[in-house]
């Protein structure tokens, strides 16, 4: 009977930020315990990089028709350096850089073959409290804003907030708002303020308070203001609650009561509101403020939590570590430690037309039907055109062209493709329709 020869396929989430015109070189390393595997046979894998950070989230064993025969649990590798027996570099041989996509590798020693999708697209913020030397009680930690690459997890301090966001505790959330501002809480009685920071310099600015002791903040895509009230004591968590927030006059509206103190708020993509406390994972319902708990993150120090533009769920500990969250699961996986201690607030900006081109401009030439620097241009020219209708506040009319003249050309669907990676259109995407859905909350 002929053995029937496997095809190994993983779908690996790097993360990669790239900051102004860096390119961060990523080395990938896939090794096997066998040359060739008959059908059912376990198969030991080991997946390294000696540069990046990086997790493993879905490891599935696929037999030669591209049935699924196994899927294994997800688990960290993340362990470098290490003996690097392929190399896999966000350059090609012309030295032009590859964006984050997804790209098959194959090793002509052994049948198989790697998905490896590298996320990255977007800005992602922190707010750290940096310890004083005074002693107690006076020991007030300097809240700054940071801003994350999470390739390599150098962390640039921006600059220092103020705006009486310097306090001792921990309840400190991030959010932006549907027009690009980042909004900060401060949820302590004395100052219990919503402060929106300028991301280029870090200043905070206070703009009002609420009169409640709000902790955690998210802003949903038709940029309501949800906040979680500890009901002025952070130690009885019968009187915690969700509110909605107007952010012109600082009125709020009850919309139930949650019987948790949580720490910090984030919305997915597809409207889920999540919430975190004492290191649990939560759902809640944002029209009820019903919590349902999902798990333990394993570590009680989780007190920020973020979704990026792609959907992919990170956490920041309180140490300054980064972590990937199974929204499922609540399983966690380490991506790198920032240096920056007391991380309470994790944002990432709204996805913009730029971040959608830096992706394009860095795809290989084998990526396009044909002429690729002509199209590479003419897709420029697409999206700087969005750019200009959002610019004049013409949302709809720049979801239109997204929709019906740039989409098409990578859709994969019919002959007009541009963009012919398959990898490069799904993720490019995602990406699309995370512009579109956020464009539509301006409406």
């Amino acid at each position: 009977m002929k053995r029937k020869v496997l095809r190994l396929v993983m779908s690996v989430f790097l993360s990669v930020l790239f900051i102004g015109s860096a390119s961060a070189q990523c080395k990938i390393s896939l090794t096997t315990d066998k040359d060739v595997y008959k059908y059912g046979e376990d198969v030991t894998a080991t997946l390294y990089s000696d540069t990046c950070h990086f997790v493993m989230m879905y490891y599935y064993v696929f037999d030669s028709d591209g049935n699924i025969i196994k899927r294994l649990d997800p688990h960290l590798v993340s362990h470098w350096p290490q003996q690097v027996d392929y190399y896999w570099d966000q350059t090609d041989s012309s030295g032009r850089q590859v964006s984050p996509g997804t790209y098959e590798i194959a090793d002509p020693k052994h049948v198989r073959s790697v998905t490896v999708t590298i996320l990255g697209v977007g800005r992602l913020y922190a707010l750290s409290l940096r310890p004083t030397s005074y002693p107690a009680p006076n020991s007030w930690k300097i809240a700054e804003l940071v801003e994350i690459d999470l390739c390599t997890c150098a962390s640039t301090k921006i600059g220092v907030t103020g705006a009486g966001l310097d306090q001792s505790q921990w309840s400190l959330d991030l959010s932006f708002d549907s027009l690009g501002n980042l909004w900060a809480v401060n949820g302590v009685s004395t100052w219990n303020n919503l402060v929106t920071i300028d991301t280029d310099t870090g200043a905070g600015t206070v703009m009002g308070s609420t009169g409640l002791l709000m902790e955690g903040i998210a802003f949903d895509a038709d940029g309501i203001l949800y906040a979680a009230d500890s009901g002025l004591n952070n130690w009885d968590n019968n009187g915690d609650r969700l509110v909605q927030v107007d952010t012109t006059d600082f009125t709020y509206a009850d919309v139930g009561t949650t019987y948790y103190d949580i720490d910090g708020l984030a919305f997915a993509p597809d409207g889920t509101l999540y919430g975190v406390d004492s290191g649990w994972l939560l759902e809640v319902d944002k029209a009820s403020g019903t919590v349902s708990p999902i798990g333990y993150l394993g570590y009680g120090g989780f007190y920020a939590i973020t979704f990026g533009p792609d959907g992919i769920m990170y956490g920041a500990l309180s140490n300054g570590d980064i972590y990937i969250i199974d929204p499922e699961t609540a399983a966690p996986y380490y991506v790198c430690s920032t240096g920056f201690p007391y991380m309470v607030g994790l944002a990432f900006a709204p996805l913009t037309p730029s971040d959608i081109d830096d992706y394009i401009q860095g795809l290989p030439e084998g990526c396009f039907k044909n002429n690729a620097d002509q199209r590479k241009n003419a897709l420029y020219n697409k999206l700087m055109e969005v750019q200009d209708l959002i610019d004049a506040g013409d949302y709809q009319e720049a979801i239109d062209k997204l929709t019906h003249d740039i989409k098409p050309k990578m859709d994969g669907e019919g002959n007009n493709d541009w963009i012919t990676c398959t990898g490069a259109q799904d993720y490019l995407i995602i990406l699309i329709n995370t512009l579109i859905e956020y464009l539509e909350g301006l409406l």
